[in-house]
C-alpha cells in the first residue's frame, strides 16, 4: 500500500509538526527561564489566566491544553511549591481540587506575556498573515477530523 498523494503531504506536515513543537518547547524554555519556570508550567498559569476570575480543575487545564492530566497534575504541584498558584476546595467534586493563580503567579504570567509579544512578533516577520491564518484554519480542520476518527 502507498500513500495518496494527500496522504503524503500530510505524513510530513505531521512529521513537521513534530520538529516545530520541539523546537517550540526549547525556545519556550529558554525565553522563560529567567522567571524560574518552563514551557509545561507556562502552558498550565496560561490555561489558568485565559480561565480567570474562574479557578480550574487539573482535568479541565488538561483539556484546554491538549495534555494529560497526569502532566498536568505534576506542573501544578511545582507551581504549588514555587507559590505561583493556589489550590481551593471545590464544593461540586471534593475529590478535585481548584486552582487559581496567585498574585506572584499572576505577576509572572504577565511578565511572561510581554516576552511572548516581544518574541512572536519577531518570529512572525517574513511569514505573510494569509499563510500564517491557512496553517491556523489547516491544524484545526485536522484536530477536528483526529477528534471525529
Amino acid at each position: 500500500m502507498v500513500h495518496s498523494p494527500e496522504g503524503k503531504v500530510l505524513t510530513d506536515t505531521i512529521l513537521e509538526i513534530f520538529r516545530v513543537n520541539g523546537e517550540l518547547l526549547t525556545t519556550g524554555d529558554a525565553l522563560v527561564a529567567e522567571l524560574g519556570i518552563n514551557s509545561a508550567r507556562w502552558q498550565v498559569l496560561g490555561a489558568m489566566a485565559y480561565a480567570l476570575p474562574h479557578a480550574v480543575t487539573v482535568p479541565q487545564i488538561a483539556s484546554v491544553m491538549g495534555v494529560t492530566r497526569q502532566g498536568v497534575q505534576k506542573n501544578i504541584n511545582l507551581l504549588l511549591q514555587q507559590s505561583l498558584v493556589v489550590k481551593q476546595s471545590n464544593p461540586a467534586d471534593s475529590r478535585s481540587y481548584l486552582y487559581q493563580l496567585s498574585p506572584t503567579g499572576l505577576d509572572v504570567y504577565h511578565k511572561v506575556e510581554r516576552l511572548q509579544m516581544i518574541w512572536v512578533n519577531r518570529l512572525a516577520q517574513g511569514i505573510t498573515r494569509e499563510n500564517l491564518q491557512t496553517t491556523l484554519h489547516t491544524l484545526q480542520q485536522l484536530r477536528e477530523h483526529l477528534v471525529n476518527d
